[in-house]
């Protein structure tokens, strides 16, 4: 098959096949012509590759599954419980990491109001004020952080 048929099959792009070719994740497939044929092994690969990206990995860490399973010639399920569990591990440290930085932001909230008296103590006022940490220019936040402003023409 073709890369349109083998994109086509795994649900992804010809342009997405490519790169996994380039980083040896797909064994370099042979040509008919000018164009490149793939087999059921290929699709499998690509199968897998899409599956993994889905569920938090990266390219770089399907290398040594996919050359493992290219050596055997079948799919290395021992050595996928591994990978599936050390990535396991890997998001329940970033996970504890996400949830002191949350807890953290409880103990310093971006703009913090606090009741202020002023004046002498028998003619105390109470006097809101707000404390904030320094913003960026609005040209450098992202696009959904920026100031809503309405459009000069009313539209």
């Amino acid at each position: 098959m073709y890369i349109g048929q083998l994109a086509t099959l795994t649900g992804c792009t010809p342009k997405a096949i490519r790169p996994y070719e380039s980083l040896g994740l797909l064994a370099e497939p042979k040509r008919r012509g000018r164009y490149r044929v793939y087999d059921a092994h290929d699709a499998d690969v690509v199968r897998l590759i899409r599956a993994s990206l889905s569920v938090g990995f990266k390219l770089s860490e399907l290398r040594g599954l996919i050359a493992e399973k290219h050596r055997l010639q079948r799919f290395p399920i021992e050595r996928a419980n591994e990978e599936i569990e050390a990535k396991r591990r890997q998001v329940r440290a970033r996970l504890q990491e996400l949830q002191a930085l949350d807890a953290s932001l409880d103990d310093r909230p971006h703009d913090v109001v606090s009741q202020v008296a002023v004046g002498p103590r028998d003619q105390a006022q109470s006097v809101h004020v707000v404390l904030s940490f320094p913003r960026r220019a609005a040209g450098s936040l992202p696009q959904w952080q920026r100031p809503v402003r309405p459009d000069v023409h009313g539209r």
